[in-house]
């Protein structure tokens, strides 16, 4: 893990979760007050740029909306840290999309089946349809809020052709999640082509085969994908090589970006923190790095939504002396570890072939067999590139009957025995035990 370069993939709860702090304005600034429910695009102007054709405007939010958003920052800090610190190396995750596409799984799910997703994903009390709306409008509310930024979210299901879906499931996986529906023969070698081709194509290239094999038993696939595209906003960095120290002690030569600008920061004992604006300022890449005396792990540990709004809340705008490597990372979140972590938050029923319950999604008994996340991105002196897809598969969980008791043998008391060939029954020793 390298000091900077592993803290940049905060990135992906900065930039792709749905829930965007307020920075701090500027005395000539004004912001939409709490509870105003503003339309996405027409909202309060805080910041043009020079650019009166595309400024940057707050998402506005109902009180309940900001709950939400609350809460999905919340697990969001709580996934990155904890897959942050389980893995080596370099890691970038995306806790939007894999919330997004569980909480597509979950309007399909009933009783504590929901109810461990709801609460695992930190929507405890929260009835599918409410999140479904949330994340409606988040998605909108996101690809909209920069137009010289490209940032696109996709969801899709693939469906076996002879298992029928729900009409309520499928009403709210299209219209809160504004998901492609649409049936796929696991079976064949086409339905694998079909499933990467989905997500190579909206995440630009950047994964361009998430899965390797498809099991053909798979009834269903759901899937979500999220790509984003910025330029700095103040134009290209200037680039030279410098200095790097990573996690080993090792220092070598990088290509670094860096310059002078005004941007927002903050420091203390502790750590010290730089947002990179792109494009109108609507997304910021939020660098952390952290003191030699706590150190990454101790960051790492120290990340929650508490925390996080403290240190946003005490940024300002400085002039800023600033430079970072440029870098390019890929990250690989198999079935296995996404599993593990997340029957650490208490979801084990989404995952077991016997007590899965999605009787809201199929009339045929489902549960979910494989999960799985893939990001990428590449930062340089331009802007950064990024994509993340979180892939579900589900199988069909075939009813077994309890097994018969055990048959009980204890030889404790004088016995018989012989050793024989099994097909033939050719005897080649026999006795008998007495004492």
């Amino acid at each position: 893990m390298k000091y900077l370069i592993i803290i940049a993939a905060v990135l992906a709860v900065c930039l792709l979760t749905a829930s965007r702090c307020r920075r701090n304005p500027s005395p000539n600034e004004t912001l939409p007050p709490d509870g105003v429910v503003e339309e996405v695009v027409p909202g309060v102007i805080t910041e043009d740029n020079g650019a009166s054709d595309n400024p940057f405007r707050a998402i506005a939010q109902t009180a309940a909306q900001k709950e939400v958003s609350a809460r999905v920052l919340d697990f969001s800090l709580r996934f990155f840290s904890d897959m942050a610190t389980r893995k080596d190396g370099d890691v970038m995750v995306s806790p939007f999309s894999l919330s997004m596409c569980l909480s597509m799984a979950g309007a399909g799910a009933n009783g504590d089946t929901y109810t461990q997703i709801a609460d695992a994903l930190g929507f405890k009390g929260l009835d599918a349809g409410q999140v479904g709306e949330w994340y409606a409008y988040m998605a909108a509310a996101l690809t909209d809020a920069d137009r010289s930024s490209s940032i696109a979210i996709a969801n899709a299901i693939w469906a076996r052709e002879d298992l029928p879906l729900l009409p309520e499931y499928l009403r709210i996986a299209t219209e809160s999640y504004r998901s492609e529906a649409s049936n796929l023969d696991f079976r064949q070698p086409e339905a694998l082509r079909t499933v990467n081709g989905w997500i190579s194509e909206r995440t630009g290239g950047m994964i361009p085969e998430m899965l390797s094999v498809l099991n053909p038993a798979t009834q269903l696939i759901l899937a979500n994908a999220v790509y984003f595209k910025g330029s700095w906003r103040e134009g290209k960095f200037r680039s030279r090589k410098m200095d790097f120290t990573d996690y080993r002690g090792n220092k070598d030569k990088r290509d670094f970006f860096y310059g002078k600008r005004e941007m927002r920061c903050f420091a203390n004992n502790y750590v010290s923190l730089c947002a990179v604006p792109y494009g109108n300022g609507a997304y910021e890449m939020l660098v952390a790095l952290p003191s030699q005396t706590l150190g990454l792990d101790g960051l790492l540990k120290e990340l929650n939504a508490g925390a996080w709004a403290d240190l946003r809340g005490e940024m300002e705008y400085r002039d800023v002396e600033f430079a970072m490597p440029c870098f390019e990372s890929r990250t690989t979140l198999e079935s296995d570890e996404l599993k593990a972590v997340l029957e650490g938050y208490g979801l084990t029923l989404p995952f077991s072939r016997f007590d899965a319950d999605f009787s809201k999604m199929s009339s045929r008994p489902l549960y979910i067999d494989m999960i799985l996340q893939k990001t990428a991105i590449d930062v340089n002196e331009k802007g950064t590139e990024a994509a993340a897809a979180t892939v579900i598969g589900m199988l069909e969980a075939t009813a077994i009957p309890d097994p018969e008791p055990p048959f009980r043998f204890i030889a404790d008391r004088p016995f018989v025995y012989a050793i024989l060939e099994r097909s033939t029954g050719t005897i080649l020793f026999a006795g008998v035990k007495r004492l």
